[in-house]
C-alpha cells in the first residue's frame, strides 16, 4: 500500500512505458515488505536535467537509467555505483544503478 511514508524508486528512459522493471521491482519490494514503490518515469532527452532537479526536490531514493540517457546523465550525477548489476559487466547491464543525485551537482 502506498502511503505518505512510502519512498520512491524508479527507472528513467524514453520511451519507458514498455519496461517490465516496475513489475519486477515492485514484486521484490512487496516480498521484502519494505515501504518503497518503483515507478517508470518517462524523461525526454531534452528534459533530463530538469528531471534530475525534480528527483532531488522530491527525495527520490534511487533510479535505474536506460536508453537514451546512459551516457548523457553521467556529468549530471553526484555519485554512481561502481558495482555492475547482477555480476554483469557495465557494458552488458541493461540499466545502470544510480546511488545519489546531488542537486548542487546539476549544472544550471
Amino acid at each position: 500500500m502506498i502511503k505518505g511514508t512510502t519512498k520512491l524508486l524508479g527507472v528513467i528512459g524514453h520511451p519507458i512505458a514498455h519496461s517490465l522493471s516496475p513489475v519486477m521491482h515492485n514484486a521484490a519490494i512487496s516480498h521484502l515488505g519494505v515501504d518503497f514503490v518503483y515507478l517508470p518515469f518517462p524523461v525526454k532527452p531534452e528534459d533530463l536535467k530538469a528531471a534530475l532537479a525534480g528527483f532531488a526536490a522530491i527525495d527520490l531514493r534511487g533510479f535505474s537509467i536506460t536508453i537514451p540517457h546512459k551516457q548523457a546523465i553521467l556529468p549530471l550525477l553526484a555519485e554512481v555505483s561502481p558495482i555492475p548489476l547482477l555480476g554483469r559487466s557495465a557494458q552488458s547491464t541493461p540499466s545502470t544503478a544510480l546511488t545519489k543525485v546531488g542537486a548542487a551537482q546539476i549544472p544550471t
